[in-house]
């Protein structure tokens, strides 16, 4: 008698009841393989890799089979890395064989990433620098002036200033690494106001009688 043909179920599965354990995932094994230090071993590595991939049930078959290979290469790099630790023999080229396998699982699972680079410290924020008004430099202290024309100076050394107001008024004032705002132009410093020259006094007429007085006093 011919078996009967199971139909899929909505989601194009047959019903878990007639799946086998391994398929369902609730079985690491086609068969019970008892409780020792290998099978306890291979269950934590399955489920430490599977929890890095976000948990074994989200797994796919292929991923899953992927995962249960990369357990059972594991087992024996460690069981041979135990043989080298009691000083005994190995082959080191059936060592590095496996390893190399191991890695390649790795790489398909997406299992090795680069560390993440520390995060460099946030820089200070600029402390911030002060805007002067051309018009209100005269209001300035002495030595915060002395300090803007210094860095004016070594801005522009080929221009020379002995004056924050030698500035060419038809250019902007320059800038340098840690800019201060200008709001406007310097302006030209208005020309010196001339002094008045003194006005000679008028000479005052001497009465001719008294220059005659005089002249027979000298005589």
């Amino acid at each position: 008698m011919a078996r009967p043909q199971l139909k899929p179920n909505k989601y194009g599965k047959r019903p878990a009841t007639v799946r086998s354990k391994l398929t369902n995932g609730t079985a690491l094994h086609a068969e019970q393989v008892g409780d020792n230090k290998a099978s306890r071993r291979f269950k934590d590595l399955v489920e430490a890799f599977g929890t890095e991939l976000g948990g074994w049930a989200s797994l796919s078959e292929v991923q899953r089979s992927l995962v249960r290979r990369l357990a059972t290469i594991t087992i024996q790099l460690e069981k041979l890395e135990l043989q080298a630790a009691r000083g005994e023999d190995i082959n080191a080229e059936e060592y590095a064989r496996i390893a190399g396998h191991q890695r390649r699982l790795f790489n398909d699972l997406n299992l090795i990433q680069d560390k993440a680079a520390p995060a460099e410290p946030a820089a200070a924020a600029p402390e911030p620098q002060p805007t002067y008004d051309a018009g209100k430099l005269h209001e300035l202290p002495d030595d915060e002036l002395l300090t803007l024309m210094n860095k004016m100076r070594r801005e522009n050394a080929q221009m020379p200033l002995t004056s924050i107001f030698e500035w060419p008024r038809d250019q902007d004032i320059p800038r340098w690494k840690s800019p201060v705002d200008f709001k406007r132009k310097f302006p030209a410093p208005p020309p010196p106001t001339p002094e008045p020259e003194p006005v000679p006094e008028h000479e005052q007429e001497v009465p001719e009688d008294m220059m005659k007085a005089v002249l027979e006093i000298l005589g």
